[in-house]
């Protein structure tokens, strides 16, 4: 199938690397290297396969013209390249990965404002930073030349080494590429002098310039046990390799094959050593068990002004023995839960990393920080024409300059140009994006220009279409190429794998299995045309593996679950039961519950292989709440042995302990204990929850012990005659006394706590005082003697006498 928008992405790699060479320069105070452009591979290139009935086919490579930066030359390198060898059953698609320093090589003396070239390019380009080290560097000490960049760079400069804070001496400088999934790729060139306290002495020639590192693998990620296939592409005349494979194995094979038994994250450095000296070049392999912990991690907010407080949550899975935090300003950390200031302008990526007795994963969310006062950039722009015949060079100008630290050019996503005033040559038929993207301490912002380029009337124009496009391995193919316009002299067919045609419709057998990226080029009196397509060869199908995990997610309310599929196999349907009637047939589905409760979650994978199911179970639990304390006690006022009732009923929240300190030294764990207090004095109780969430929450109440419940009187008066009155004194009870009682023994009583009491006949009255204190009674009695008083009385002895006889009066 002929696709006119796919083919320009080689035309437009060329395209930029000349825009780039064209408009290169060198800053000042560094000595200039010599730089071949053309010494480190751009591409992943598969081993060399030999092709099955293909015997009319060439395989030399067309020659290609390069433009090489105008510096001194280097001398002729010679090349070695790797044996031919078969792919493994793992082969990863030919990718354009390129992490390189070019320039300042080994042996380098530089000094003030230093350029550091290379490349920093992968399918999964997160970020890059360049560092430097002392030399040797045996406590791993790394310092930042350059920030974060997030743009890849394709040949170019990848920052400027500012050396004149520096000691002079020997340094390393490493070249750290992140990708998308957190894993590090990076290469170090070493013996780099700094001399800026003496003059620098001018280079001489390299008679034999250095060889250059690289390789590609089979798999970058897998299960243990994970059988990793290296493949060697290093350039330049080389004497011998050093792999070292991050597990303590090693090789000095040019194209090893390792076997990882263990989960982790294992670099692997591949160093090339030759006459002009050594280099080397690293990748990550992350080797995994069955059930790796799988990294998350949430934020209270993605953007904000200068300075920015961060609060990160931690909301990984799995057994996680280690994490690290990457904030993307430098800073890290290894708390689960951290906070972070991010303090200067910009756009940050924020890596979190967890390892466990499973194997790794990364997880990745940006934070943007805002200027609290400069304004935002504006990315208008202008272009000096926006439409014409190939090839067509167009000129773009900004309309503003105003509040803006750096430009970034790109034509259909891919960087052209880092300047103010920039300019592009088309050489491909169609509708391209031109986008500027500016940033400043306001912030960024970004643009567009559609510009449309067509084809001179006599140009070739060429379809292509492969049948058929996909299959198992071996994959015989046919190619067919078909004239739509203009005059065709020539065909040049590149068919992905290392190998090239000059028929018009060549047929062709892939051995290996890959994607393979076919492209033909057509050349005729009007110029050229470029079309490129796909070929998939795939082992047989192998029957699937259902696995999955359920993450709830933390939105407060804990009935969405998010299903991250794990199964494995090629061309899977899946078939999900949520437990609850409900289903989907999506690879990840996110499903929300409408009750709490405990569901069976079951997955079916199929292929035309099979089908495989795995099911497991999920609980859903309503969100956990703050406890708060609420203490109770009765009585309140109580006697020594007393027993106290403590009541934490009016609590709420999820509670997950109860503490009670009754202030007496006693303790319990209990919701509503008892106590007994076996001293007088006033004693503060206090009840301490904690909640099943960690929150916290307590009370206190007071009780107030006394001696007891004792009633106690004195009469102030013993000995009364009638009609007089008697005090009674109670202050001698004892106790928390709330009521009196008073009974005076003649019918009469009161209700004060110390009554006078009148008696009007004599006698011995027995008095009684009880006393309450609301709950108990306690009485005392006593004995008040009345007396008649005076009172005159008499009696004649003789009741009847005569007149003269005397009366005896008694």
């Amino acid at each position: 199938m002929t696709s006119k928008t796919t083919r320009r992405s080689t035309s437009l790699v060329f395209a930029l690397i000349i825009s780039f060479l064209l408009g290169a320069c060198t800053l000042t105070g560094s000595p200039e290297q010599s730089l071949d452009l053309t010494d480190v591979p751009t591409n992943t290139v598969q081993p060399t396969r030999t092709p099955a009935g293909s015997a009319g086919l060439p395989t030399s490579r067309p020659t290609v013209t390069s433009l090489p930066l105008q510096q001194p030359q280097q001398p002729t390198r010679s090349v070695i390249l790797p044996p031919t060898a078969v792919p493994p059953a793992q082969a990863s698609t030919p990718v354009p990965i390129s992490i390189v320093i070019l320039s300042p090589v080994p042996g380098s003396v530089i000094s003030g404002n230093t350029q550091v070239l290379g490349a920093a390019s992968h399918p999964q380009f997160l970020q890059y930073q360049v560092e430097y080290g002392p030399q040797p560097n045996s406590g791993n000490l790394w310092f930042p030349i350059t920030g974060t960049v997030q743009r890849p760079v394709n040949n170019g400069l990848l920052g400027i080494w500012n050396t004149t804070s520096v000691e002079d001496g020997l340094y390393n400088i490493r070249l750290r590429v992140t990708l998308r999934d957190g894993t590090s790729l990076s290469t170090v060139v070493g013996n780099i002098r700094v001399q800026n306290r003496q003059p620098t002495p001018i280079p001489t020639a390299t008679t034999i310039p250095r060889p250059i590192a690289a390789f590609s693998q089979s798999a970058t990620a897998g299960q243990v046990p994970l059988v990793v296939n290296f493949f060697n592409q290093s350039q330049g005349e080389i004497t011998g390799y050093q792999w070292s494979f991050g597990d303590g194995g090693s090789s000095s094979e040019i194209n090893p094959t390792y076997t990882y038994r263990n989960p982790g994250i294992y670099t692997v450095i591949l160093t090339a050593n030759g006459p002009g000296g050594s280099s080397n070049v690293s990748r990550q392999i992350t080797v995994q068990s069955v059930s790796p912990p799988v990294a998350a991690f949430t934020q209270d907010r993605v953007s904000g002004e200068s300075p920015l407080v961060v609060q990160f949550t931690d909301q990984s899975t799995g057994n996680i023995t280690s994490r690290e935090w990457r904030f993307g300003d430098g800073a890290t950390s290894t708390e689960q839960n951290p906070s972070h200031t991010f303090t200067e302008v910009g756009t940050y990526n924020v890596i979190l990393s967890v390892q466990g007795s499973g194997g790794a994963t990364s997880a990745i969310r940006q934070i943007t920080v805002e200027n609290p006062s400069v304004p935002a950039p504006d990315a208008a722009f202008t272009a000096s024409t926006t439409s014409g015949e190939l090839p067509l060079q167009v000129e773009f100008s900004p309309t503003s300059t105003d509040n803006i630290n750096t430009y970034d050019w790109r034509v259909e996503g891919v960087t052209f140009s880092n300047n103010a005033q920039s300019q592009f040559t088309f050489t491909e038929a169609g509708a391209f994006t031109v986008e500027l993207i500016v940033t400043g301490d306001g912030g960024q912002d970004t643009n567009q220009e559609t510009i449309t380029i067509t084809r001179p009337p006599d140009a070739p124009d060429v379809s292509i279409s492969v049948n058929p496009e996909s299959g198992d391995v071996p994959l015989s193919v046919q190619f067919t190429s078909e004239s739509v316009g203009g005059e065709i002299t020539s065909y040049t067919w590149d068919l992905g794998d290392g190998n090239f045609s000059n028929e018009a419709s060549p047929a062709y057998t892939y051995t290996g299995q890959g994607t393979y990226d076919v492209t033909l080029v057509v050349e005729g009196p009007g110029g050229t045309d470029t079309e490129t397509l796909s070929v998939t060869a795939v082992d047989p199908v192998q029957p699937p593996q259902a696995a999955f995990d359920a993450i709830v997610v933390d939105d407060g309310v804990g009935l969405t679950v998010d299903f991250i599929n794990g199964s494995t196999g090629e061309g899977l349907t899946y078939a999900w039961q949520f437990g609850d009637g409900n289903t989907s047939a999506d690879e990840s589905p996110q499903h929300t519950y409408a009750n709490y409760g405990t569901y069976t979650v079951a997955v079916s994978v199929t292929n035309s292989a099979g089908s495989s199911t795995a099911e497991t179970e999920i609980t859903l639990s309503a969100p956990l709440t703050a406890v708060t304390a609420i203490a109770s006690a009765a009585p309140l006022q109580a006697a020594v042995g007393d027993t106290i009732q403590f009541d934490s009923s009016g609590s709420s929240g999820d509670i997950a302990t109860y503490t009670w300190d009754f202030g007496d030294g006693n303790t319990s764990d209990q919701p509503s204990p008892t106590n007994s207090y076996q001293t007088e004095g006033e004693f503060t109780a206090t009840l301490s929850l904690v909640g099943q969430d960690g929150s916290t929450s307590s009370d206190t109440v007071t009780i107030n012990v006394g001696a007891g419940l004792q009633a106690a009187f004195t009469p102030q008066q013993a000995n009364v005659t009638a009609g007089e009155s008697v005090t009674f004194d109670s202050s001698g009870s004892t106790g928390a006394i709330v009521s009196y009682a008073w009974q005076f023994g003649d019918g009469g009583t009161s209700a004060e706590a110390n009554p006078t009491y009148p008696y009007n006949a004599p006698g011995e009255y027995q008095v009684t005082l009880t006393i309450s204190d609301g709950a108990t009674q306690s009485t005392a009695t006593g004995t008040v003697s009345v007396g008649a008083g005076l009172q005159a009385a008499f009696t004649p002895q003789q009741a009847n006498v005569t007149a003269g006889e005397s009366v005896t009066f008694d």
